[in-house]
Protein backbone atom coordinates (compact mmCIF):
# COMPACT_ATOMS: atom_id res chain seq x y z
CA UNK A 1 0.00 0.00 0.00
CA UNK A 2 1.10 3.55 -0.68
CA UNK A 3 0.42 5.94 2.18
CA UNK A 4 -2.11 8.64 1.32
CA UNK A 5 -3.15 6.97 -1.94
CA UNK A 6 -6.80 6.05 -2.52
CA UNK A 7 -7.61 3.37 -5.08
CA UNK A 8 -11.14 2.21 -4.30
CA UNK A 9 -14.45 4.03 -4.66
CA UNK A 10 -16.41 4.27 -1.40
CA UNK A 11 -20.17 4.74 -1.79
CA UNK A 12 -23.04 5.29 0.61
CA UNK A 13 -26.69 6.29 0.30
CA UNK A 14 -27.96 9.53 1.84
CA UNK A 15 -31.36 11.18 1.82
CA UNK A 16 -31.15 14.60 0.20
CA UNK A 17 -34.19 16.65 -0.68
CA UNK A 18 -36.37 13.69 0.27
CA UNK A 19 -34.68 11.46 -2.30
CA UNK A 20 -32.20 8.58 -1.85
CA UNK A 21 -28.88 9.71 -3.29
CA UNK A 22 -25.80 7.55 -3.81
CA UNK A 23 -22.67 9.52 -2.90
CA UNK A 24 -19.31 8.13 -4.04
CA UNK A 25 -15.93 9.21 -2.71
CA UNK A 26 -13.15 8.62 -5.23
CA UNK A 27 -9.44 9.09 -5.58
CA UNK A 28 -8.26 12.60 -6.31
CA UNK A 29 -7.46 13.53 -9.91
CA UNK A 30 -4.43 15.28 -11.31
CA UNK A 31 -3.13 15.99 -14.81
CA UNK A 32 -0.43 13.30 -14.58
CA UNK A 33 1.10 10.78 -12.19
CA UNK A 34 3.82 8.16 -12.35
CA UNK A 35 2.37 6.12 -9.49
CA UNK A 36 0.64 2.95 -10.73
CA UNK A 37 -1.64 2.67 -7.67
CA UNK A 38 -2.71 6.28 -8.10
CA UNK A 39 -3.40 5.68 -11.81
CA UNK A 40 -5.71 2.80 -10.91
CA UNK A 41 -7.57 5.00 -8.44
CA UNK A 42 -7.89 7.80 -10.99
CA UNK A 43 -9.23 5.40 -13.63
CA UNK A 44 -11.91 4.19 -11.24
CA UNK A 45 -12.70 7.78 -10.29
CA UNK A 46 -13.16 8.73 -13.96
CA UNK A 47 -15.47 5.76 -14.51
CA UNK A 48 -17.57 6.73 -11.49
CA UNK A 49 -17.63 10.40 -12.55
CA UNK A 50 -18.95 9.42 -15.99
CA UNK A 51 -21.94 7.72 -14.34
CA UNK A 52 -22.78 10.63 -12.02
CA UNK A 53 -25.64 13.08 -12.35
CA UNK A 54 -23.74 15.59 -10.22
CA UNK A 55 -19.98 15.90 -9.81
CA UNK A 56 -18.71 17.54 -6.62
CA UNK A 57 -15.15 18.78 -7.09
CA UNK A 58 -13.29 19.37 -3.82
CA UNK A 59 -10.40 21.85 -3.85
CA UNK A 60 -8.23 23.54 -1.26
CA UNK A 61 -9.70 26.97 -0.53
CA UNK A 62 -6.19 28.41 -0.83
CA UNK A 63 -5.94 27.22 -4.46
CA UNK A 64 -9.36 27.17 -6.17
CA UNK A 65 -9.57 26.20 -9.85
CA UNK A 66 -9.66 29.12 -12.23
CA UNK A 67 -10.22 27.45 -15.60
CA UNK A 68 -12.09 24.57 -17.23
CA UNK A 69 -8.74 23.25 -18.46
CA UNK A 70 -7.71 22.34 -14.91
CA UNK A 71 -10.68 20.01 -14.53
CA UNK A 72 -10.54 18.64 -18.07
CA UNK A 73 -6.81 17.86 -17.87
CA UNK A 74 -7.38 15.85 -14.70
CA UNK A 75 -10.35 13.98 -16.20
CA UNK A 76 -8.49 13.30 -19.46
CA UNK A 77 -5.56 11.79 -17.60
CA UNK A 78 -7.87 9.58 -15.55
CA UNK A 79 -9.93 8.49 -18.57
CA UNK A 80 -6.78 7.27 -20.32
CA UNK A 81 -6.69 4.25 -18.01
CA UNK A 82 -10.40 3.72 -17.58
CA UNK A 83 -12.83 1.49 -19.42
CA UNK A 84 -15.16 3.52 -21.61
CA UNK A 85 -18.60 4.05 -20.09
CA UNK A 86 -21.75 4.55 -22.20
CA UNK A 87 -22.24 8.23 -22.93
CA UNK A 88 -24.52 9.92 -20.40
CA UNK A 89 -25.82 13.46 -20.26
CA UNK A 90 -23.13 15.92 -19.20
CA UNK A 91 -23.15 15.94 -15.38
CA UNK A 92 -23.48 19.22 -13.54
CA UNK A 93 -20.25 20.24 -11.80
CA UNK A 94 -20.29 21.72 -8.30
CA UNK A 95 -17.33 23.07 -6.35
CA UNK A 96 -16.55 22.63 -2.67
CA UNK A 97 -13.66 24.70 -1.29
CA UNK A 98 -12.37 23.08 1.88
CA UNK A 99 -10.11 24.47 4.63
CA UNK A 100 -11.61 27.97 4.69
CA UNK A 101 -10.39 28.10 8.29
CA UNK A 102 -6.86 28.52 6.89
CA UNK A 103 -7.73 31.65 4.90
CA UNK A 104 -6.44 34.96 6.21
CA UNK A 105 -9.04 36.67 8.38
CA UNK A 106 -11.51 38.74 6.40
CA UNK A 107 -10.81 37.04 3.06
CA UNK A 108 -12.92 34.60 1.02
CA UNK A 109 -12.14 31.97 -1.59
CA UNK A 110 -13.95 31.61 -4.91
CA UNK A 111 -13.48 30.31 -8.44
CA UNK A 112 -14.37 32.42 -11.45
CA UNK A 113 -15.03 29.20 -13.36
CA UNK A 114 -18.04 28.23 -11.20
CA UNK A 115 -21.24 30.21 -10.73
CA UNK A 116 -21.65 31.71 -7.27
CA UNK A 117 -24.59 29.40 -6.47
CA UNK A 118 -22.60 26.34 -7.53
CA UNK A 119 -19.68 26.72 -5.14
CA UNK A 120 -19.37 26.70 -1.37
CA UNK A 121 -16.64 27.30 1.16
CA UNK A 122 -16.44 24.91 4.10
CA UNK A 123 -14.13 23.71 6.82
CA UNK A 124 -14.31 20.00 7.54
CA UNK A 125 -12.20 20.71 10.63
CA UNK A 126 -14.44 23.32 12.26
CA UNK A 127 -17.73 22.58 10.49
CA UNK A 128 -17.99 26.10 9.10
CA UNK A 129 -20.28 26.28 6.06
CA UNK A 130 -21.07 22.55 6.06
CA UNK A 131 -24.76 22.86 6.93
CA UNK A 132 -25.30 25.63 4.37
CA UNK A 133 -23.69 23.44 1.72
CA UNK A 134 -25.82 20.39 2.59
CA UNK A 135 -28.99 22.49 2.54
CA UNK A 136 -28.10 23.91 -0.88
CA UNK A 137 -27.19 20.48 -2.24
CA UNK A 138 -30.50 19.04 -1.05
CA UNK A 139 -32.36 21.86 -2.81
CA UNK A 140 -30.48 21.20 -6.06
CA UNK A 141 -31.28 17.48 -5.90
CA UNK A 142 -34.93 18.11 -5.09
CA UNK A 143 -35.34 20.75 -7.81
CA UNK A 144 -33.64 18.78 -10.58
CA UNK A 145 -34.57 15.19 -9.79
CA UNK A 146 -37.58 15.31 -7.52
CA UNK A 147 -41.23 15.13 -8.59
CA UNK A 148 -44.38 16.64 -7.15
CA UNK A 149 -47.93 15.32 -7.48
CA UNK A 150 -48.27 16.96 -10.90
CA UNK A 151 -45.12 15.45 -12.40
CA UNK A 152 -44.15 11.86 -13.20
CA UNK A 153 -40.99 10.43 -11.65
CA UNK A 154 -37.87 11.25 -13.65
CA UNK A 155 -35.94 8.25 -15.04
CA UNK A 156 -32.62 9.34 -16.53
CA UNK A 157 -30.73 6.09 -17.18
CA UNK A 158 -31.40 3.88 -20.23
CA UNK A 159 -30.64 0.80 -18.14
CA UNK A 160 -33.26 1.81 -15.56
CA UNK A 161 -35.84 2.30 -18.31
CA UNK A 162 -35.15 -1.22 -19.58
CA UNK A 163 -35.58 -2.78 -16.13
CA UNK A 164 -38.72 -0.77 -15.36
CA UNK A 165 -40.23 -1.73 -18.73
CA UNK A 166 -39.55 -5.41 -18.02
CA UNK A 167 -41.05 -5.01 -14.54
CA UNK A 168 -44.27 -3.48 -15.91
CA UNK A 169 -44.51 -6.20 -18.55
CA UNK A 170 -44.25 -8.91 -15.89
CA UNK A 171 -46.86 -7.19 -13.70
CA UNK A 172 -49.25 -6.87 -16.67
CA UNK A 173 -48.83 -10.60 -17.33
CA UNK A 174 -49.55 -11.33 -13.67
CA UNK A 175 -52.76 -9.24 -13.76
CA UNK A 176 -53.97 -11.11 -16.84
CA UNK A 177 -53.36 -14.44 -15.11
CA UNK A 178 -55.02 -13.27 -11.89
CA UNK A 179 -58.16 -12.41 -13.86
CA UNK A 180 -58.54 -16.09 -14.67
CA UNK A 181 -59.60 -16.65 -11.07
CA UNK A 182 -59.37 -20.20 -9.70
CA UNK A 183 -58.16 -21.45 -13.09
CA UNK A 184 -55.03 -19.30 -13.02
CA UNK A 185 -51.74 -21.26 -13.17
CA UNK A 186 -50.20 -20.28 -9.84
CA UNK A 187 -46.67 -21.33 -10.80
CA UNK A 188 -46.63 -19.05 -13.85
CA UNK A 189 -48.28 -16.17 -11.95
CA UNK A 190 -45.70 -16.50 -9.18
CA UNK A 191 -42.87 -16.48 -11.71
CA UNK A 192 -44.18 -13.22 -13.21
CA UNK A 193 -44.15 -11.59 -9.76
CA UNK A 194 -40.62 -12.89 -9.15
CA UNK A 195 -39.51 -11.43 -12.47
CA UNK A 196 -40.99 -8.02 -11.57
CA UNK A 197 -39.22 -7.99 -8.21
CA UNK A 198 -35.91 -9.05 -9.76
CA UNK A 199 -36.09 -6.27 -12.35
CA UNK A 200 -36.61 -3.66 -9.61
CA UNK A 201 -33.78 -5.24 -7.64
CA UNK A 202 -31.41 -4.67 -10.55
CA UNK A 203 -32.02 -0.94 -10.07
CA UNK A 204 -32.08 -0.71 -6.27
CA UNK A 205 -29.49 -3.39 -5.59
CA UNK A 206 -31.94 -5.16 -3.28
CA UNK A 207 -34.40 -7.99 -3.81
Amino acid sequence: PTAGTTRDVVSLTLELGGLPVVVSDTAGLRAETADEIERQGMARAAKEAARAHLQLWVYDALAPPQSAEQLEAALASARAGAEQEPQQAEPQKLLLLNKVDLLPEGTASASAFFAADRQWGVSCLTGEGVQDFLTSLAEIVKRQYGADEREPALVTRARHVQHLTACVKALDAFVELAQLGDGAPLDIATEELRTAVNELGKITGRV
